[in-house]
C-alpha cells in the first residue's frame, strides 16, 4: 500500500532516544486518535526524508539542494519528495505510539534535478552531472516518523544520563510545560488575520474562551519529536490536522461575533487560508528546575550485563505470531500487539547469565529493562495475513541488534 502525504498543521519540537513506562490499556488512543497519530507520523517522516534527500550527496562536496538550487529546480525537487509512498501500513507496536514509513525512489528525485533546468548545468560539466544524476538513481531514500499519544506524555521516559536524578513529577511537568510552551507559539502565529469589520484575529484571542478552546484542540493532538538533552532541557512538537483545527477556530469566530455571514463562503474561505498560511512549526521547550539538578545521585545499580554475548546472539533470529477475531487493519493492531507480548515473553526467558533470565535481569536493572523495550521495538512485520474474520500477524526480531543494545548500555 503506497499513500501520497499532503500537507498538515503542526506545531514543533525535536527528538531522540525514549523508552515507555508499563501500558495503560485504559488510555489507550481511540479510533480517531489513532487516524491523528498516523498523520502525524506522516508529517514527521516526511520533514526527515526532506532532509535525507537535501543533504545526499550529488557531487564531490554538493548537496543535492545545492545542485537544484544551481540548476533553478528547487520547485521541482520539492514536488518529487511529495511523492513519496508510505510502505506497508501504520504500525502500533505498543498502542500508544505509532510509526509510518515512507520511500522515494531516488529516480523521481534525479528526474526532478535534471528536468526543465533554468541555470543549464549549473557549472558542473557534462560528466559530473551525468555521474551525480546515475548516482541518485540508484538510491532509495527511505524514514521513519514517529508520533505519541497526546494524553501519554507521562509516560515517556528520557534514555540520557543527566535525567536519571530527575523525580518523575519534574519530568512531567517539564513535558507539559513544554507542550504549553508549543501551543502559546502556534496561537501566536494566527495573529493579523483580516475579519470582518476592520477587525483581525487579534480581537478574537483577546477573548480567553476563544483561547482556552485553542489550547484544548491543541492538547489532544499527537506529539512527535521529543527530545531529553543532556542540559535537563525538553524539547518536542505538537502535530495538529487542518481537520481538527479549522472547526475550533471557526466555532470560535462565530462564538466571539467576529465572522463573516454564513453563506459568504469566498470570506470563510479566505479566513481558512490566511490561518493555515499562518500556521507554521513552532519549537516549545522548557528546562527542569535548577535544584533537581543538583540532588544527589542515587548508589549506582550493579552492573548484570556480560562481557561475552550470550550463545542465543548466534541463533540470528527470533519469531513470534499474534492473532486476532477482528478483521481489518483494526484486528491487524490487536494481532501485532498479541504477537509483541508473545515476542517478549520469548525475550525474557532467554538465559543472560548463569543465573537469571533477560527478563530477571530486566527487574533488577533499569538500564537493561530500557534497553529491553528499545530493542523489542526494533521488532519488524515479517508476515500479516488478512482472512475474512480474523487476522495473524509474524514479527521477527534480529537478536543481534538486540545485544548490541544492551551492550550500548552497559
Amino acid at each position: 500500500m503506497r499513500r501520497n502525504f499532503g500537507f498538515i498543521f503542526a506545531v514543533v519540537i525535536l527528538s531522540t532516544g525514549l523508552g515507555w513506562a508499563a501500558p495503560s490499556p485504559q488510555n489507550e488512543p481511540t479510533d480517531a486518535q489513532r487516524q491523528r497519530m498516523v498523520t502525524a507520523a506522516v508529517l514527521d517522516a516526511a520533514r526527515h526524508l526532506r532532509s535525507q534527500v537535501l543533504d545526499a550527496t550529488f557531487s564531490g562536496n554538493q548537496t543535492v539542494q545545492e545542485v537544484a538550487r544551481r540548476l533553478g529546480t528547487e520547485d521541482a525537487v520539492a514536488n518529487a519528495i511529495q511523492t513519496a509512498g508510505q510502505r506497508g501500513g501504520p504500525r502500533s507496536p505498543d498502542n500508544l505510539s505509532c510509526e509510518v514509513r515512507l520511500e522515494l525512489s531516488g529516480v523521481a528525485v534525479a528526474d526532478a534535478l535534471a528536468g526543465n533546468r533554468r541555470g543549464g548545468t549549473g557549472g558542473l560539466s557534462d560528466k559530473e552531472l551525468k555521474d551525480g544524476l546515475a548516482r541518485l538513481r540508484r538510491q532509495t531514500f527511505s524514514a521513519i516518523g514517529i508520533s505519541f499519544a497526546p494524553n501519554q506524555l507521562a509516560r515517556l521516559r528520557p534514555t540520557a544520563p543527566a535525567w536519571r536524578t530527575v523525580p518523575e513529577a519534574a519530568r512531567v511537568d517539564a513535558l507539559e510545560t513544554a507542550r504549553g510552551n508549543a501551543v502559546a507559539h502556534f496561537i501566536e502565529r494566527l495573529r493579523g488575520v483580516p475579519l470582518e469589520g476592520g477587525k483581525t484575529t487579534d480581537d478574537a484571542l483577546a477573548v480567553p474562551d476563544v483561547v482556552e478552546q485553542l489550547r484544548s484542540c491543541l492538547a489532544t493532538q499527537p506529539v512527535i519529536d521529543v527530545e531529553f538533552s543532556e542540559s535537563l532541557e525538553v524539547r518536542l512538537t505538537v502535530a495538529a490536522s487542518p481537520d481538527d483545527l479549522w472547526p475550533q477556530a471557526q466555532k470560535a469566530l462565530i462564538a466571539s461575533r467576529l465572522a463573516p455571514p454564513a453563506d459568504d463562503a469566498a470570506a470563510w474561505k479566505r479566513i481558512r487560508d490566511a490561518l493555515a498560511a499562518r500556521t507554521t512549526p513552532s519549537e516549545g521547550q522548557a528546562s527542569v528546575v535548577a535544584a533537581v539538578a543538583t540532588s544527589p545521585a542515587p548508589a549506582s545499580a550493579p552492573n548484570l550485563i556480560p562481557a561475552n554475548p550470550p550463545r542465543w546472539v548466534r541463533g540470528g533470529g527470533m519469531e513470534a505470531a499474534g492473532e486476532s477475531k477482528v478483521a481489518g487493519l483494526k484486528g491487524a493492531r490487536e494481532a501485532e500487539s498479541a504477537a509483541l507480548q508473545n515476542l517478549r515473553r520469548q525475550v525474557e526467558g532467554l538465559q543472560f547469565t548463569r543465573t537469571m533470565t533477560l527478563g530477571q535481569a530486566a527487574k533488577q536493572d533499569p538500564r537493561i529493562a530500557r534497553a529491553l523495550d528499545d530493542a523489542i521495538r526494533q521488532s519488524k512485520v515479517s508476515r500479516i495475513n488478512y482472512q475474512p474474520d480474523h487476522v495473524n500477524v509474524r514479527l521477527s526480531l534480529d537478536l543481534e541488534l538486540m545485544w548490541q543494545t544492551l551492550s550500548a548500555s552497559r
